[in-house]
């Protein structure tokens, strides 16, 4: 199992070359509420290849005036131009293009630390690690901070960030999926960050077997959660997929760092002891 583990971890890795381009002819979008409570927009899009007509439905899109896009490829829309990697169709975003933010200055976020692989305790210091690397690592005008934690969670545009694990394993094979949603004005409304069971998790900088570091990961996700896409630098912590028990993506990159100024511009920085308290606090006992 867990030289299964690795090797998934590797294959996350290594990205697979666009085949072909193509354009989005048609899109359709409905909201989805799952079994779990999930509610989602769901989009059912046309794409002409120079081979035929190609159709992808998955979470992600535009209605009633609000837009769902997911860490693992937001839909494409309607006379876009897209590349084809293997059977998936997906848009060339990177951190510059879209613009998404948060309108104010402090983002709470709660946490569901519950999960086989690591004590609630444990689990709180490296989500938080990773949101507070945003500030500590670089000094943009927004910061998020850890507001309390939570039972269950749940991807919804419900006014709540939402930080929590789920046994089952992710549809793209991915270690973790950001959830966010966005009003016409590119103003960010929810962001729901899900790590994924089935994948070892651990934390620290020692101890790895053939799973992930928290840390990495949740940086990674929290960069999603401020309105940043995947960058095209192989270097960044943005950059998409990760191996084995990979340390990199723990410290910002230049290209991270021009990225989240380019969406909220430098202040002065704020210490890590800071980023620990917070005076919005969603409950003081563990809630719904």
């Amino acid at each position: 199992m867990t030289a299964l583990l690795c090797v998934l971890l590797v294959l996350l890795a290594s990205p697979v070359s666009a085949q072909e381009t193509g354009t989005v002819t048609e899109v359709s979008s409905r909201w989805k509420t799952t079994a779990k409570g999930d509610r989602l927009i769901v989009s059912r899009v046309k794409v002409k290849f120079p081979k035929g007509q190609e159709i992808h439905e998955g979470d992600g899109g535009t209605l009633d005036g609000v837009t769902l896009e997911t860490s693992d490829g937001p839909a494409p829309k309607k006379g876009q131009r897209v590349k084809r990697k293997g059977k998936t169709v997906a848009g060339s975003d990177d951190f510059v293009v879209t613009g998404r933010k948060w309108a104010t200055s402090t983002v709470p976020y709660v946490v569901n630390a519950s999960t086989p692989d690591l004590a609630p305790s444990a689990v709180l210091t490296a989500v938080q690690f990773g949101s507070g690397a945003w500030s500590t690592q670089a000094s943009p005008s927004v910061r998020l901070v850890y507001a309390g934690a939570i039972t269950g969670g749940v991807i919804s545009n419900n006014g709540r960030n939402e930080v929590f694990f789920r046994p089952e394993p992710s549809t793209s094979g991915a270690l973790a999926t950001t959830y966010w949603w966005r009003d016409s004005n590119n103003r960010m409304l929810d962001a729901d960050v899900v790590f994924y069971d089935p994948y070892r998790c651990f934390v620290g900088t020692s101890g790895c077997n053939g799973g992930y570091y928290l840390e990495d990961v949740a940086i990674h996700e929290f960069g999603h959660v401020l309105g940043l896409s995947h960058s095209l630098d192989a270097t960044a912590t943005m950059v998409s997929g990760t191996g084995a028990c990979n340390m990199q993506k723990r410290s910002l990159a230049p290209d991270d760092i021009a990225g989240i100024y380019a969406l909220y511009p430098q202040a002065p920085p704020v210490t890590s002891s800071a980023l620990r308290t917070s005076s919005v606090l969603a409950c003081e006992e563990p809630c719904d």
